[in-house]
């Protein structure tokens, strides 16, 4: 149950970041095309998880310790970039190491530049880009969600249905 084409769009993804000037950059990126999540995109700083039909879910500071997140931010219970269009998805990573470029002398790792800007300061910073504000639509939530635990169980239960739906 695949939504998107992964091995054929990475490489894309990562020859248009190339042309950009963004070839030399450390920071890694992980693509998979469904929530299955088999090539473990969320091991990555920046993490592409295919969401529905060419769309993905961005979720940010992975490592080989530590799983990435989704942009959620808790106080205003909504997510970001849960769903952005194939097109676009070099925009955002381009501005997301663009924010580590300008911020690395926070960890010795992009994931761990990422993990201690948080989520609000990378909220902010994608708002304002001149690439990504237009993409910067917030999601809320049906009801509060305490923590990506809770959202994850959330996603897990929309797949059930999606998958009841299509039998």
């Amino acid at each position: 149950l695949s939504f998107t084409d992964s091995e054929r769009y990475l490489p894309k993804v990562i020859d248009e970041l190339e042309k950009r000037g963004w070839g030399n950059s450390l920071v890694s990126i992980g693509l998979s095309g469904c929530v299955a999540q088999c090539s473990r995109p969320s091991l990555h700083p920046i993490g592409w998880i295919g969401s529905g039909y060419e769309l993905y879910m961005l979720k940010v500071g992975g490592d080989n310790q530590h799983c990435g997140e989704p942009l959620i931010d808790y106080d205003e219970n909504v997510i970001y970039l849960y769903q952005v269009p194939s097109r676009r998805v070099v925009d955002v990573t381009e501005a997301l190491v663009e924010l580590y470029e300008k911020n690395k002398d926070l960890g010795k790792t992009p994931s761990e530049v990422f993990r201690r800007l948080g989520n609000k300061k990378i909220i902010e910073w994608l708002k304002s880009h001149e690439k990504t504000k237009d993409l910067m639509r917030p999601h809320k939530f049906d009801r509060k969600v305490e923590g990506y635990k809770e959202f994850h169980d959330l996603l897990i239960r929309r797949l059930e249905e999606v998958r009841k739906f299509s039998e």
